[in-house]
C-alpha cells in the first residue's frame, strides 16, 4: 500500500529531525520512538519499507 509507505517515510522524517534536536529530552524522546517503531514492526516490514527506513537513518547521518 503505497499510503502506508508514505506515512512511514513521513514519520521517519519526523522522528529524525527529533533525534538532530540540539535539546537532549527532545532528541532521547525521537530515538525511544523509532527504536519502539522499528522493534514492534519488526517481522511485518517488507524489503521496501526496510529501504524506506535505511535510506532515512543514512539521510539523517
Amino acid at each position: 500500500n503505497p499510503w502506508v509507505d508514505r506515512i512511514l517515510f513521513d514519520m521517519l522524517i519526523l522522528l529524525t529531525e527529533c533525534i538532530t534536536c540540539a535539546t537532549n529530552r527532545i532528541s532521547r524522546l525521537g530515538y525511544a520512538c523509532l527504536k519502539f517503531l522499528i522493534k514492534s514492526s519488526i517481522h511485518s516490514l517488507t524489503t521496501e519499507r526496510w529501504t524506506i527506513i535505511i535510506r532515512s537513518l543514512w539521510n539523517a547521518t
